[in-house]
This record gives structure tokens, C-alpha cells and sequence, in this order.
């Protein structure tokens, strides 16, 4: 029982732990795409069009974020 507890605590703990107070940026373009991304603002993880879930100022989604670490 303690488990299935842990486990509904999770995703709110890592939204927690991934949130900035502010972003700064060197590019406009980046910036650019924060705004309309999120606004700017870390209001967590939501469902994109298809159902998968984006995260973060630019609302990556995981299979964004693994071609992002893999150019890198």
C-alpha cells in the first residue's frame, strides 16, 4: 500500500524538483520559443496533442528530450 502511495507522490516531486524561478536567454529565438511554449512560466507537465506528456519552459516531451541529448 505504501507503494502505490510512493508512486502517486512521484511525478509531483520531479515536476517539483525540475521547476527554475526564471530563465534567462542569450538567443531571442530561444526566447521566442518560451514564450509561446509556456509563456515562460514553470507551470509543470501537460498532455501535447498526441496524448504524450511535455514538461518544463518548452514542454519537451521524453522522445523530445532524448534527440535533444543524443545531438548533444
Amino acid at each position: 500500500m505504501q507503494h502505490a502511495s510512493l508512486l502517486l507522490l512521484l511525478p509531483s516531486l520531479a515536476g517539483a524538483l525540475l521547476m527554475f524561478p526564471q530563465v534567462e536567454f542569450r538567443d531571442e529565438c530561444m526566447k521566442a520559443m518560451c514564450e509561446e511554449d509556456s509563456g515562460c512560466l514553470p507551470e509543470g507537465c501537460t498532455p501535447d496533442s498526441a496524448g504524450r506528456l511535455g514538461c518544463g519552459y518548452f514542454k519537451l516531451n521524453i522522445y523530445q528530450y532524448k534527440v535533444c541529448v543524443c545531438v548533444i
